[in-house]
């Protein structure tokens, strides 16, 4: 191969990364605009859904809060003595010996 050759492949080369290069850039950028894009619709659609919980009646909305609350129901012993009271009473129910 010449010197003539050769640096016409150098340059060649050179020319081809530099393209590569910007081409990368370009990519980045299109995925930073995308991120944010991205970003700033899950943020818009978060604040669209705590809107609409707000806009609910308050009532279903406290009936809820005091549904999960574990203050207003007792202790997990309690909870579980009420259930097996409630199927205790189920089962004499069905078989007609509770009224």
């Amino acid at each position: 191969m010449s010197e003539e050759e050769r640096l016409l492949k150098i340059a060649k080369m050179e020319a081809d990364a530099k393209a590569h290069e910007e081409e990368k850039g370009k990519v980045f950028k299109l995925r930073e605009i995308q991120d944010k894009l991205e970003k700033d619709n899950e943020e818009r659609q978060k604040k669209q859904g705590q809107a609409q919980d707000r806009l609910g009646p308050s009532f279903i909305y406290e009936m809820g809060k005091s549904v999960i609350s574990d203050s207003k129901t007792g202790t997990l012993e309690d909870r579980v003595k009420r259930a097996a009271h409630t199927v205790q009473r189920t089962n004499l129910d069905d078989r007609g010996l509770l009224h």
